[in-house]
């Protein structure tokens, strides 16, 4: 896939490839499958996805230990990110709609059901603190 057309993105292709290496070579060696982010600066930073909705409404990018993608975000902001990040498939709920069961169900058509996933809800940076909560099953959280 190429980068956006009618988009300069920040850096070039090879360093979003790099980025994603280094995410998912920490996920393999944390014995993650995936992690989703809901910091919008790490949006960004992997993929160069941006919005000023983002404080909005909630949005989610599932990366796959094996470098996978997918945004799941409000579906008018669909196009806006197809258009103007880097290799970033994305799906979309509607006004009205879970943005929970959106996720999940992302998540499903990742073949991720019952995985083991990183949840990254905040900047842990922000606080100080790495907190790890537990989850039933195999699905362990961090914050």
């Amino acid at each position: 896939m190429n980068p956006p057309s009618n988009t300069t993105l920040a850096f070039p292709a090879m360093e979003f490839e790099s980025r994603l290496a280094r995410l998912t070579a920490n996920l393999n060696e944390r014995g993650l499958d995936a992690l989703i982010t809901f910091v919008q600066e790490n949006q960004y930073w992997l993929c160069g996805y941006e919005t000023t909705g983002f404080h909005s409404f909630p949005q989610g990018l599932i990366v796959t230990a094996s470098g996978g993608k997918l945004l799941i975000t409000r579906q008018l902001e669909i196009e806006n990110a197809l258009e103007r990040a880097f290799e970033l498939p994305a799906i979309g709920y509607q006004d009205g709609e879970d943005p929970g069961t959106a996720i999940a169900r992302g998540l499903i058509d990742l073949g991720l059901g019952g995985a083991n996933i990183g949840l990254e809800k905040k900047d842990p940076l922000a606080d100080g603190r790495d907190r790890r909560i537990p989850q039933k099953g195999r699905t362990r959280c961090i914050l």
